[in-house]
């Protein structure tokens, strides 16, 4: 069990390459910046490079990422739970709102 806080100070960690050691670290957000689910943090940041890892249960979507913004990085985790119908389609109620939450913070603190 996690939380998005916890997310967030592994994301960051990673980042400086505290996470086993520089170069695994390196490596571990090569990996991450290969994603292809499109469908949260990606959804709406245009060019901008993302590191991201999504996650699914039936009626639970996670996203969590850094997007390397203009105005600096942004690590981010986003959990939408309760959904009231299970759709694992990439227009799901879920992803739509981490696409419009990461959406919001990029937009917020990348001034």
């Amino acid at each position: 069990m996690t939380t998005p806080k916890d997310m967030v100070t592994i994301l960051e960690r990673l980042d400086g390459g505290q996470i086993v050691s520089p170069d695994a670290s390196k490596e571990i957000l090569a990996i991450m910046k290969r994603c292809r689910d499109d469908s949260g943090i990606r959804r709406r940041m245009g060019d901008l490079m993302i590191v991201n890892k999504t996650g699914a249960l039936d009626a639970l979507r996670s996203d969590l990422g850094i997007v390397y913004s203009k105005g600096g990085r942004i690590a981010m985790a986003i959990t939408v739970d309760g959904m009231p119908k299970s759709d694992y389609g990439p227009d799901n109620a879920g992803c739509l709102l981490i696409a419009e939450l990461a959406k919001m913070l990029v937009e917020g603190l990348a001034k």
